[in-house]
């Protein structure tokens, strides 16, 4: 399999869960506002106000661009282990979904595509790692660099989400 079929299927899976969470977050969050079992969930953990799905829409863009790009500069420097990285951290992050599912014991937003698309990816990523020869020390360098800089982006988009939402609004 070609680190270009892996950015592909990767990108298509990451954005089908985004919608999910685009679809549902803020009815979800209306629902659960004032719900203490909820009051550390990460989309409503010390917010006094929340972000309207056209908002998360741009955000999750942003996330995607970033993502596609990244993506990209693997393919083209002929680098699987970036595209491995990048397809690792989102792996990471569908676990982060299901182990809010364990945690809270319900549906969260994000929850569902997580459990049907992460054996969808992670077959891909054994069939990719099978197929290529990587390089796993570089790769462990690439995910630990990419995960803190995806961590960062998505702590600054958080950060300005209510600018977002005053710019659309």
């Amino acid at each position: 399999m070609s680190a270009a079929l892996l950015s592909f299927i990767a990108i298509v899976l990451f954005m089908i869960h985004e919608f999910e969470e685009v679809i549902w977050v803020v009815p979800w969050i209306t629902k659960n506002a004032n719900n203490p079992t909820f009051a550390k969930e990460m989309f409503m953990l010390g917010k006094a106000s929340y972000p309207s799905s056209e908002t998360m829409a741009l955000l999750i863009l942003e996330e995607f661009v970033l993502a596609s790009f990244t993506l990209l500069i693997g393919i083209f420097l002929k680098k699987p282990e970036i595209v491995a990285a990048v397809t690792l951290g989102h792996t990471l992050h569908l676990l982060s979904h299901l182990s809010e599912l364990f945690r809270f014991q319900t549906w969260v937003p994000g929850t569902i595509t997580a459990a049907l698309t992460l054996p969808i990816l992670l077959t891909v990523l054994c069939i990719f790692f099978k197929t290529n020869p990587i390089n796993w020390l570089q790769l462990s360098i690439w995910t630990v660099v990419i995960l803190v800089l995806l961590l960062a982006n998505l702590s600054w988009l958080h950060n300005q989400a209510q600018n977002v939402e005053r710019w659309l609004h």
